[in-house]
């Protein structure tokens, strides 16, 4: 028996902004235990290198001779037999297809969107929906592709800093970073740029250590590389991003967005076709629930009002103009 494991290790500061909550404890002070207040992330990181599942229990284990991966493979649909037991999967890899028998159990396991899809192409899910793609019927199961949840953030809260107080372009560029990665794996390339903390606020509903509400603090703003590749990355359109961000290109900062722990806006996942290579059709219905609108609001609201209170830095400026986008 081999026994592997994923290594975590909390992201290093690339900053010097300092959080603090209003006792004036700082923020990065210690793991929190229930989720309220603030902590530090922890990233699947080994040596400065991303360590997935991948990398910590399948490379070890490859050679076993009860393993088999298949790569660049396109699942069709799950297999079942008359008695309606899943028996195996219909897949296509190189133009070809190919079926794969199990002699035990198929599990699916494709994400929130892939797995209704593949259970509706294999004739699970909706009949009335299933019939109009002229799917076979296994299962009636209406519920298959409905309760489709995602929380959403706001981005675009951004505050600027004085020059070297934060991470800008030069950061990544730096040769003096760049060779601390490639000889000891050290330095602000040997950790994931982006969020450095995260905070929850007690809920006003309910449990009060089940918050609606989680705040992402990320080091550096939207404009960090001039618009070379984060508007993309975000999901920004450009024009709307140089509208808005143009004043403060390229200039040092924090954003801080507030995220939907707990949405109540729910969707849906419905097939385009019988074609298993037509993506689904996603309908993630964000926001239709007044609930979700009233706790994003009131997450802006709260940075709003308590940012000159819990914000340390050299400089610190909320940008006027930020817009206030929805992200996923």
């Amino acid at each position: 028996q081999v026994h592997h494991q994923l290594t975590l290790v909390r992201i290093p500061r690339k900053s010097k902004v300092k959080i603090y909550v209003g006792n004036g404890e700082s923020g990065n002070a210690t793991m929190c235990t229930v989720h309220s207040g603030f902590s530090v992330p922890e990233m699947t990181i080994r040596d400065g290198w991303r360590w997935t599942t991948a990398e910590a229990y399948l490379r070890p284990t490859a050679n076993r001779n009860n393993l088999h991966v298949v790569l660049n493979a396109h699942v069709h649909q799950v297999l079942f037999d008359d008695n309606k037991r899943a028996f195996g999967v219909r897949f296509d890899i190189g133009g070809k297809l190919r079926v794969a028998i199990a002699k035990h159990e198929v599990i699916l396991s494709a994400g929130a969107v892939s797995s209704p899809h593949l259970l509706m192409l294999s004739g699970v899910g909706p009949a009335k929906q299933l019939h109009q793609h002229g799917i076979r019927v296994i299962a009636d199961l209406p519920g298959v592709g409905e309760n489709f949840q995602d929380h959403v953030s706001i981005f675009g809260l951004t505050w600027t800093t004085d020059p070297g107080n934060s991470i800008n372009l030069f950061t990544f560029a730096n040769p003096a970073n760049i060779k601390d990665y490639i000889f000891h794996r050290k330095g602000p390339l040997s950790a994931p740029t982006g969020i450095g903390a995260h905070a929850w606020i007690p809920s006003t509903q309910g449990d009060p250590h089940w918050p609606e509400l989680q705040f992402l603090f990320v080091y550096g703003t939207s404009t960090l590389d001039k618009g070379l590749a984060i508007p993309d990355i975000i999901g920004y359109d450009r024009k709307f991003f140089y509208d808005y961000f143009s004043p403060i290109m390229g200039n040092e900062g924090f954003s801080i967005s507030p995220m939907l722990t707990r949405a109540r806006s729910r969707g849906t996942i419905t097939l385009k076709s019988a074609d298993p290579k037509d993506a689904p059709l996603i309908d993630p219905n964000y926001l239709s629930n007044p609930h979700d609108v009233d706790y994003l609001v009131k997450g802006v609201q709260k940075l709003l009002l308590m940012h000159k209170g819990w914000i340390e830095s050299n400089a610190q400026n909320l940008y006027p103009k930020s817009c206030l986008c929805i992200t996923t």
